[in-house]
């Protein structure tokens, strides 16, 4: 029995989640792994998006299928994909082309609302990435503000309602402007599409962590091990 709580078990299960993009569709799927057929194609959104672990599952909520959205440094460089797909019939995909996204900039001023009781912060600030990415992730996340619970949700979409907000909370609920609410309750799965690498990371510096441990006791044991023969020899000699 192997306990699930295991480092060096976790380590292992993410590892192959990660290599197998288990959990993305199989058009995705194929671009990832096949990038040496279509020069031009990087990584898929889940991976240049690094939120503290607190906000995860938030993030991956409000996110939601754009987590599979892989990006590419061209239009041309999307459309060859989308024809590879198509030609050899292995699914869809979506792709964003970073030459035209360089283009965006968020001027969105939101500065009384994340004054507001309640409020976390503003999506796009509570992450860290590649600045290259940076174009991407604010469009993505333009308009979702995090907020400590839907009650607060609720009265600051009355007091913004001709924005276009979207108001997430920790545990993943989602308020639109619109007014269309999401939420409940889901088991959960703690191999999410967002935030697989810097669990990796974590497990791979708690084991080092171990392995230093385990080193630094095994140093020890054979150095009492050497006085325990050394003392013993004396003793033989007395």
């Amino acid at each position: 029995f192997i306990s699930t709580h295991n480092p060096y078990f976790l380590l292992s299960i993410l590892e192959k989640i990660k290599a197998n993009y288990e959990g993305f569709s199989q058009g995705v799927k194929t671009l990832i792994k096949e990038q040496h057929q279509i020069f031009g194609i990087d990584k898929v959104v889940a991976d240049i998006i690094h939120p503290p672990k607190e906000y995860s599952y938030a993030l991956e909520s409000v996110l939601g299928n754009s987590l599979q959205y892989i990006i590419s440094d061209s239009l041309n460089t999307a459309q060859q994909a989308i024809e590879y797909l198509s030609n050899n019939k292995i699914g869809k995909a979506t792709l964003i082309a970073q030459d035209h996204f360089t283009r965006f900039e968020a001027h969105i001023d939101y500065t009384s609302l994340l004054q507001e009781p309640g409020v976390i912060g503003a999506a796009w600030d509570l992450i860290s990435a590649d600045t290259k990415y940076g174009s991407i992730i604010k469009y993505l996340l333009k308009d979702v503000i995090l907020v400590e619970n839907l009650a607060i949700a609720f009265n600051l979409l009355e007091k913004y309602s001709d924005s276009q907000l979207q108001f997430v909370t920790p545990q993943g609920e989602i308020l639109q402007s619109n007014g269309i609410l999401t939420g409940g309750h889901t088991n959960g799965d703690q191999f999410n599409l967002l935030g697989r690498e810097d669990e990796i990371k974590r497990l791979q510096e708690e084991i080092a962590d171990l392995n230093d441990k385990h080193q630094n006791l095994k140093n020890q044991l054979n150095q009492k091990n050497s006085l325990l023969e050394e003392l013993s020899q004396k003793l033989k000699n007395y």
